[in-house]
């Protein structure tokens, strides 16, 4: 699945670089005064902030875990997949939290628990594997939690932890 992620993330950086260059264009069209019609002076504007969310929800946190997927620090979460489930590549789990993966791979099952390895800023799976398939001890999985990272503290809040 990291095939995956790096396929998405040369896909999305592509994306971002094609919207600045017209971003480019688009002002240099308007510092000449080539602009035929009125509304084509708001269009370096509004590539700019097509621009501005491209590169802030997409582009940026797969260029963050590019370094988390280089140094293996990825995060850990068991997840009960809700009855939503997309498509195209995206799991929902009950918190609502979103989790990308490859469709030609993994095909979730509704109401079904998986242990994820996952990507901590884009949330791009890496490794799934079914809780029937693992044995893991719930105090075991707090602790990796907790040692991860930030975003998957409140995935194991049904993971109740052993004290006796």
């Amino acid at each position: 699945m990291t095939a995956f992620f790096i396929i998405m993330l040369i896909i999305s950086v592509l994306i971002s670089i094609v919207l600045g260059r017209a971003l480019l264009k688009a002002r240099r069209q308007c510092m000449k005064t080539q602009a035929v019609r009125p509304y084509q002076l708001f269009v370096p504007t509004l590539l700019a902030a097509i621009l501005l969310l491209q590169v802030g929800f997409f582009s940026a946190p797969k260029m963050l875990d590019c370094i988390n997927l280089a140094a293996d620090s990825q995060s850990f979460a068991q997840v009960q997949v809700s009855k939503k489930i997309a498509w195209l590549g995206i799991l929902t789990d009950q918190n609502q939290q979103l989790y990308h993966y490859n469709p030609l791979i993994f095909k979730p099952l509704a109401g079904e628990t998986y242990s994820l390895r996952y990507l901590p800023h884009s949330h791009y799976i890496t490794t799934v594997s079914s809780k029937s398939d693992t044995s893991t001890n719930s105090s075991n999985t707090t602790e990796t939690t907790a040692a991860g990272s930030t975003a998957s503290g409140d995935l194991t809040s049904g993971v109740q932890e052993n004290k006796d």
